[in-house]
């Protein structure tokens, strides 16, 4: 792939960091919001600090030209490069890196006084936008004070006070447990109409949730894009498929995909091959070995390995009523058939 992509009229960024292997453009439009997407190494948050005007070391490290919003941030053919607090550009990081001297009023309201308010403005603002982020009830207090989950949303809250015109979100939620992250990622999603904004994540449903477009990066170039529901509903390359979370089967040439929702499941006797063991026609099957039973609700998430033929040695999963499960006493070890209708089967090119 070329590594060119998602042009947008508002953010329009065309970035090569040499030192660490990234080379790609991508693009939003005004009040947007793309996710970013990928492995470890990617170069997502490589990607993220070239926009910021944050990468470390020498300031020259980013080549190529950004521009936001008709204002060139970055032209290194030109000599333009402008400082990240010069920007109008706003992070929200993993850590919440708040002032540990100040209270969470005053770390919010460190945005407006930058901005030249003055102390008395500049809390009013901060109390505005800790009550749109559900603190004001800590908002006398110092970071160390307060849990993980509130520090992130006086974060959040001092980053939208700065009023950016991109705001960059870089793993928001990463370090944050399951019900901090999902009060999080409702308050993302109120406060994100109509904000440009790009957002760093390895979660699909940070994407699904937040984003109108997902870009998916691996070794700093675009590998696929689009709109975020149509990019995991028909996933176009075997990429976009992993991320997905859809099964994959390398057979040779090509991957085979498919969705543990499309699985039909049946007890599987071991020697017996698939033309003796009155399975459906019109589908592909392979035989597997349960690892391990997850109760979800009224299915169960079958992990299994696969015990033969093109899926020998690959993890696939299959959803499966409960009630099915129980009759077929299935549990670690069990020999199963996993068979996939050939509609809901998809052939990839590894590469591709």
């Amino acid at each position: 792939m070329s590594g060119r992509a998602m042009s947008g009229a508002f953010l329009d960024a065309d970035v090569r960091v040499p030192s660490r292997g990234l080379d790609l453009r991508l693009g939003l439009g005004e009040g947007d919001t793309l996710a970013i997407m990928g492995p470890n190494g990617a170069g997502k948050s490589s990607f993220a600090a070239a926009v910021t005007g944050t990468l470390p070391g020498s300031r020259r490290q980013a080549e190529g030209r950004i521009v936001l919003g008709g204002r060139t941030l970055l032209d290194s053919a030109r000599g333009v490069d402008v400082p990240a607090h010069r920007r109008s550009v706003a992070l929200m990081a993993q850590a919440p890196m708040l002032f540990p001297h100040l209270d969470a009023l005053d770390n919010v309201a460190f945005g407006p006084r930058s901005r030249g308010a003055s102390r008395s403005r500049a809390r009013e603002e901060a109390l505005g936008w800790l009550d749109k982020v559900g603190g004001r009830e800590f908002a006398g207090e110092k970071p160390w004070q307060i849990s993980g989950g509130q520090a992130q949303t006086v974060a959040l809250a001092r980053a939208l006070a700065t009023r950016p015109r991109l705001l960059v979100l870089d793993e928001p939620l990463n370090a944050l447990d399951v019900t901090a992250s999902t009060r999080m990622r409702g308050i993302l999603k109120e406060l994100l109409a109509g904000q440009s904004a790009v957002l760093i994540t390895h979660e699909i449903l940070d994407a699904l949730t937040l984003a109108s477009h997902t870009a998916i990066l691996h070794d700093g170039r675009v590998v696929a894009s689009g709109p975020t529901r149509e990019l995991f509903t028909r996933p176009p390359n075997v990429f976009a498929a992993k991320l997905a979370g859809l099964n994959l089967i390398r057979t040779g040439e090509d991957a085979l995909a498919f969705r543990a929702a499309d699985v039909v499941v049946s007890a599987r006797e071991p020697g017996l091959g698939a033309e003796g063991s009155g399975l459906p026609s019109g589908a592909q099957h392979f035989p597997v070995t349960a690892q391990a039973l997850e109760p979800r609700g009224e299915t169960v998430l079958l992990r299994a390995e696969g015990a033969a033929g093109e899926a020998a040695g690959h993890e696939v999963n299959a959803e499966a009523d409960v009630s099915l499960v129980a009759a077929m006493d299935a549990s670690p070890g069990s020999p199963l058939w996993f068979s996939v209708p050939d509609g809901a089967v998809r052939r990839y090119r590894p590469a591709s």
